[in-house]
């Protein structure tokens, strides 16, 4: 059977991350003992969660449900259909953020979160794009 995650998308463009920053963070507060200092993707992940935009790097948001790709779509009405199963050729890890962190470090629980990391200087390629869906 096919993973399939989904992400907000605009069709003119790539799926673009914030920075091509490494997908590494040292630990910040908030955070459920024992945590881990240093610079790492588990930190990352936590620190994608308290703010992506303050914690930039070339991380991508997904979720696995639907209805919630549609909220985080609302504004621009698009949404990218995502082949997981294809990821790998491509040098895409995937988090899958409530395996990662302590459920109380999850900030949005009902998401689903799986963040795509390309080792490809944050490159995605159109490839791992199944469909793309308009609201």
């Amino acid at each position: 059977m096919t993973k399939r995650t989904r992400a907000t998308f605009k069709p003119e463009f790539t799926l673009t991350p914030k920075s091509s920053n490494e997908f590494k963070g040292g630990l910040c507060a908030p955070f459920t003992p024992p945590a881990t200092p240093g610079m790492t993707v588990t930190n990352a992940i936590r620190n994608h969660q308290i703010n992506s935009n303050t914690f930039p790097t070339r991380g991508i948001s997904t979720t696995t449900d639907f209805n919630v790709a549609c909220m985080y779509a609302a504004s621009n009405r698009y949404i990218a259909v995502i082949d997981r199963d294809n990821l790998k050729s491509h040098y895409i890890a995937e988090y899958i953020v409530k395996d990662h962190l302590y459920l109380s470090d999850v900030k949005e629980t009902e998401d689903s979160e799986v963040i795509l990391v390309s080792e490809n200087n944050g490159i995605y390629p159109k490839e791992i794009i199944y469909e793309i869906v308009t609201l």
